[in-house]
Parts: C-alpha cells; sequence; structure tokens
C-alpha cells in the first residue's frame, strides 16, 4: 500500500501527541520514510500496526506463506490456508488514512534469511532491524550501517541552569549559581545567553564541557573573552554523533551488547548462542525442537555450546538456561509476552527514520525465565495442540513451525522493487 505524502502535509491535529513528544522536524522525517516489514506472525503484524499509526510514508508487508491455526491467536488474520500479507494488508490500510524501502524489519526469520537480507541492505545503505520471539525469550538486533548520523542521542530535553561564575582562564571554569547541579558529561556540549561582561559568550558556537564537579565545569580557553561581571544561562546543545554498525554475518562471532537488565549480566551472551544454536537446529531438521523434549534438548546445550566456542570472547553455557530456553520447543508465545516486544521494536523502527535517541547497538536480549512456574511440570505429549487459536500450556507453545515465511525469489523480487523506488 503506497501513498505518497507531501512534505508539509502532515495533520497535525491526527499526530497532536506525537509530534509533543517527539517534534515536528522528527514528524516530517517519519512522513518521507519507507518500511518494508517481512513476516507477518503475530510479532509483524503488531510491528506494521504501530509503524502505521506511527505516520510512515508507506508499509510494504512481505508474508506470502499462508495462515496457520496458531496465527489466530495473535493476529487479525483470520482465513487460514490463505496469504498472511493478503489477508493482513486489507486490515492495516484501515488503521491510517494517510500510511498506504530504506528501512528494513524482519520479524521472525530463519537466521540465515536474516544474514542474507542484512547482506543486501548494508551493501545498499538501507536500514535493517530483526526481532524475534522464542517462548520467553526475544532478541531484536540493528544495522543502521557505516555512518549513521544520530541527532539526538539521548531524546531528552537539554539541560540548562544559571550560572555564577565564569573564570578567565586558559581552561575557563563555569560555576552554576546557588550550587545547582548543571548535570552534564564530559563530551557534551553547552552555548550561553545573558552573560553580562563575557558578551562574546552569548549565542556562541557550542563549547565542550569537561566537567570538574556536580556544580562545575570547564568550556575551554576563556582568556581572550573578556571579564565576567554577572548573570547568565547556560544550556546543553544537543551534538549530532556518527554510529557505525556492522552487518549481522560480521557481529554474530563478536556481537556487542545493550544491557537491558544487570542483574543477568551474563545472559545476553548464553541467549546469543542460544538463539544461533536453534537456527542451526532448525536448518538441519527443518522444524523446531519438540517442547519438553530431553533428547532434543541437550542437542540444542551441545549446539549451543559449540557456538559459544566460536565467539571471539567465549562463552560459558550454562545447561539449566538452554534448557529452559528451549522448553516451548523455540515456538513463539505471540499473545503473552511477545506483545511488550512488539511494541519496542516498532518504536525502535519509528526513531531509526526520525534519528533521534540512540539506537541498539547492536544486540538486545531480553528473557522472563522467572515467570516460570516452579514445581510444575508438563510432559511432551500434554504439549500437543489444545485447540482452536492456542499454542500450548504454558509455559509450552504448539509444534506450529515455519523454517521461514518466505521463499527466495518472491523476497528478491520485492527487494528489487525496494531498490528501485529508494
Amino acid at each position: 500500500m503506497d501513498v505518497d505524502v507531501p512534505e508539509q502535509n502532515i495533520d497535525e491535529g491526527l499526530y497532536s501527541r506525537q509530534i509533543y513528544a517527539i517534534g515536528l522536524d522528527a514528524m516530517k522525517k517519519m512522513a518521507l520514510s519507507n518500511v518494508l516489514i517481512i513476516g507477518m506472525k503475530g510479532l509483524g503484524v503488531e510491528i506494521a500496526k504501530n509503524v502505521v499509526l506511527a505516520g510512515v510514508k508507506s508499509v510494504t508487508i512481505h508474508d506470502p506463506e499462508p495462515v496457520e491455526l496458531a496465527d489466530l491467536s495473535s493476529q487479525v488474520q483470520k482465513d487460514l490456508g490463505k496469504p498472511r500479507d493478503q489477508v493482513t494488508c486489507p486490515k492495516l490500510a484501515e488503521l491510517n488514512q494517510y500510511v498506504p524501502v530504506s528501512v528494513v524489519v524482519a520479524s521472525s526469520l530463519p537466521m540465515h534469511r536474516c544474514i542474507e537480507l542484512n547482506d543486501y541492505t548494508h551493501a545498499r545503505g538501507i536500514k535493517f532491524i530483526a526481532a524475534d520471539t522464542r517462548g520467553l525469550a526475544a532478541l531484536a538486533f540493528c544495522d543502521f550501517g557505516d555512518e549513521f548520523e544520530c541527532v539526538d542521542t539521548t531524546g531528552e530535553a537539554p539541560l540548562s541552569g544559571m550560572i555564577a561564575a565564569v573564570s578567565n582562564d586558559a581552561e575557563g571554569v563555569v560555576t552554576c549559581l546557588d550550587e545547582t547541579r548543571h548535570g552534564l558529561e564530559d563530551g557534551d556540549y553547552v552555548t550561553f545567553a545573558e552573560v553580562v561582561g563575557m558578551d562574546v559568550l552569548n549565542g556562541c558556537e557550542p563549547r565542550k564541557v569537561k566537567v570538574l564537579g556536580p556544580y562545575t565545569f570547564t568550556i575551554g580557553d576563556t582568556t581572550a573573552l573578556g571579564t565576567y561581571v554577572r548573570g547568565g544561562i547556560f544550556t546543553q546543545v544537543k551534538m549530532p554523533q556518527t554510529l557505525k554498525f556492522k552487518p549481522l554475518s560480521k557481529s554474530i562471532a563478536d556481537p556487542e551488547f545493550l544491557m537491558s537488565d544487570f542483574a543477568k549480566f551474563d545472559v545476553p551472551p548464553q541467549l546469543h548462542a542460544a538463539f544461533m544454536a536453534l537456527s542451526t537446529f532448525l536448518a538441519k531438521k527443518g522444524r523446531a525442537p519438540a517442547p519438553r523434549n530431553d533428547q532434543e534438548a541437550d542437542m540444542l546445550v551441545h549446539l549451543a555450546k559449540e557456538f559459544a566456542a566460536t565467539m571471539k570472547d567465549p562463552v560459558e553455557i550454562s545447561e539449566k538456561l538452554v534448557k529452559q530456553f528451549c522448553l516451548p520447543g523455540g515456538r513463539r508465545l505471540e499473545s503473552h509476552g511477545g506483545r511488550d516486544w512488539r511494541h519496542g521494536r516498532a518504536g525502535k523502527c519509528s526513531r531509526r527514520v526520525r534519528a533521534s535517541s540512540t539506537p541498539i547497538k547492536q544486540y538486545l536480549y531480553f528473557d522472563s525465565f522467572e515467570s516460570l512456574p516452579i514445581g510444575y511440570e508438563l510432559t511432551e505429549a500434554a504439549c500437543a495442540r489444545a485447540g482452536r487459536g492456542t499454542t500450548a500450556r504454558l509455559p509450552c507453545l504448539a509444534p506450529s513451525t515455519s523454517s521461514g515465511c518466505t521463499t527466495r525469489a518472491s523476497l528478491w523480487s520485492v527487494l528489487a522493487r525496494l531498490g528501485a523506488r529508494c
């Protein structure tokens, strides 16, 4: 679904809350952005819904695989056997009349297919996000190219404060009024207004800060700026930063993690190995491990240890953690823990197109294994499909698997059209 939206044609009534949160300039950037979402299972549909509502220029969805019984628990799709993208598109089009591909979001694709896609996008300067949920674990990966400019690394309002003194020195020291904490960090930039005496500082080019303490910081040489008399306000200036991202193929063995829970500092590398082991299992067997199958869980542990040994920084694998990851057999708990993850990936996509806030660099792993019930065991037989739209009894999911949600020929035809439009 493609509808051209002129840059100035922003419905400020419709997007008033969003404009208040991110600013009109960021909203205009989003209105000029095209998004391709590959994979229309529960994760992909929720991402697509949130991206459409955010007001990007166009959204293209791609998933020619047929709707399965397990899809009904988490999606708008109701037509079993029909292509997921065809039955989802009309529902998404109803959400926002203004939204009918420089960003690619790959949801729930096999790792080898993600690598193929990312190699294609990285070589052509197209931004790429991959996301997946498996049971009570989830991952997100971002590759925004070799030179991604982030105009606002925090997304927070600029700091400001009143000053009491500025020294005339090779390293001019700024002192805040009434011992008010400035909140700045080394490397921040500031400018000034209403300074009496050192009038040159008013509206000056941003000056780099070096923090001396909670109430003082330096701004470089001030010897030629005159003598400070009184007054003045400093204001933080958000300076663009250029970030470098590695493609998936080069970062798998040397991943860079964003920590979401410092109480689980050693978990992300292990989940990384577990997801890669699951990818290897899917490639070998053509299916996910059977839920609560001890033999296949042991095989996944072995594959995880093999992969961990190939990483640049070897990781010690906890068999208990990998088996918890494997309990649902690698199935997706779409209608439960995956929902917040879908909202998060849609938000990350919108931040990419408006270049605000520092993106994930480059892997983010999340788990909720502590949600597993204690003293409650299920057998492999008890985890069979329980009925329409259900996946399985918590904490397992039904054996509804797919080795991939796109065919190679149709996928590359979409990307060819994408390249022609970018």
